[in-house]
């Protein structure tokens, strides 16, 4: 059965022959996945055309029914990238209603953003369900090629140039003045660009495919040090990633962009890196230093090997070998050690609803430590020996990411402890790092170019916002 100029409840519909679960149409989902994974590094996706000959060789097969899948061998994204465009072009209906044209006209009019999203929340509500679907879908998977804008230059404002002649037409047009189509014509640009940046994390999330588009998407990675990552730590005012690599060297990415911003020189070869308040803390074999973020100065060093850093209502933990020291922020002076006999502390994060911190290291064991007492609340073992280098908490879906030698990241309930998912990618190596920003975790690996000059990779996986992976 064709799937081209069809409407889209059919559509499904064919797809649940094979797939039961299916509620947006495989062609899409599939879609969406190669072009975030292969396509997010192309400058104009989606404003270049594609091969003719081979789009529509890709048209032909997937009309007579063939499965859609895509690959670097078998698929360009920019071919991939037209093809998607057709598809929403030629639907029989425009996927926001031909009927409904003048009320989302309407909806353009209205001068402020916070009106005109609560509007078009309301108007969603009126589509047929597996509109409503696709066209979440949609802007979410608009919105991650977009944080990657600095290499595809295909912002909220070019996404929005593309796709609005795509989601809704006039069936009168014929009937419409020219200078009021021109100008109608902008405004429906401007309300597609104003969905993607400010809605896509706001989309209804029952009408969001059940399958999703994975567990996790990989959207955008970074580069800039010459030497392995081996920290990460998130400035939310400044919506800024800051990077630490081996030799001293700090790097400072715009989170939503992955664009470099900045740089600093610490002076002196490092192994992490945390941010605690007003402060970076950087570890070494021999010293643990404290940095002013502000000034970009030094305020502070103790003797002692440091390797990873958690700020704790007002102290800093400081994991190294045997154990955890205890530092009180205001006087940088050690109330507490912790002793692990035999273990090297390479993780921690805390959990601050239940007042515990989760501790990682040497062969994949996990402890979790009671705030309040300092003493171990409950040990557990992973699936893997290899040892635990980097956690992250999401708080939204109450999930800890814990990243192991083994070159996987396993995702935790922390409420009833044990691994939910476990994600890879094949440009993950050693996972040094890990941080979460918003609705996306960030994880930084060495990298397999043979290029010294390219050693940081900067994962982002996308999540839903309610409990779940999207």
């Amino acid at each position: 059965m064709a799937l081209f100029k069809r409407p889209l409840e059919e559509v499904v519909a064919n797809d649940r022959q094979r797939n039961p679960s299916r509620t947006i149409p495989t062609f899409l989902v599939n879609a969406f996945k190669f072009l975030v994974q292969y396509g997010g590094d192309v400058e104009g996706i989606f404003r270049l055309a594609g091969s003719k000959d081979k789009v529509r060789q890709m048209r032909a097969s997937l009309d007579r029914g063939d499965e859609p899948v895509f690959t670097p061998a078998n698929t360009d994204p920019v071919d991939l990238a037209d093809l998607v465009k057709v598809f929403f072009r030629e639907l029989p209906d425009s996927l926001l209603m031909c009927s409904k044209y003048s009320e989302w006209v309407r909806i353009t009019t209205i001068p402020e953003d916070e009106v005109r999203i609560a509007q078009t929340r309301d108007m969603l509500m009126t589509l047929p369900p597996v509109n409503v679907r696709v066209f979440c879908a949609l802007i979410r998977f608009l919105r991650r090629l977009s944080y990657n804008a600095a290499k595809n230059k295909m912002g909220p404002d070019n996404m929005g140039l593309v796709f609005a002649p795509n989601l809704l037409w006039n069936d009168n047009q014929g009937n419409v003045d020219m200078m009021e189509l021109m100008a109608i014509t902008s405004r429906l640009r401007e309300f597609v660009a104003l969905i993607v940046n400010n809605m896509a994390d706001a989309l209804p999330d029952a009408e969001v495919d059940e399958e999703g588009i994975e567990s996790a998407t990989l959207i955008c990675k970074a580069v800039g040090h010459v030497k392995s990552v081996l920290g990460l730590a998130w400035d939310d005012k400044a919506g800024q990633v800051w990077s630490l690599s081996g030799n001293g060297q700090i790097v400072i990415y715009d989170a939503a962009t992955c664009g470099q911003v900045g740089s600093v020189d610490t002076g002196a070869p490092r192994l992490s890196m945390s941010r605690a308040e007003g402060y970076l803390w950087l570890g070494g074999d021999r010293a643990v230093v404290a940095w002013d973020i502000a000034t970009k100065a030094q305020v502070h060093s103790m003797p002692g090997f440091g390797i990873n850093f958690l700020t704790v209502e007002g102290h800093t933990w400081i994991g190294g070998e045997g154990g955890i020291r205890v530092v009180a922020l205001e006087t940088f002076e050690c109330i507490q050690t912790i002793e692990i006999p035999r273990a090297l502390v390479l993780c921690m994060e805390y959990v601050s609803d239940l007042r515990q911190v989760w501790v990682g290291g040497t062969g994949g064991i996990l402890y979790i430590y009671n705030v309040d007492t300092g003493e171990v609340a409950s040990q557990l073992t992973s699936e893997t020996r290899r040892n635990l280098t980097c956690m992250a908490y999401h708080a939204d879906t109450r999930s800890l990411w814990v990243g192991s030698e083994d070159r996987t990241i396993y995702v935790w309930n922390v409420d009833e402890p044990a691994i939910q998912a476990r994600l890879t990618d094949d440009s993950m190596l050693m996972l040094n790092a890990l941080v979460a920003v918003g609705n996306d975790v960030s994880s930084s690996s060495s990298s397999s170019s043979s290029s010294s000059s390219i050693t940081l990779i900067l994962h982002r996986f996308y999540l839903r916002n309610s409990y779940g992976f999207l």
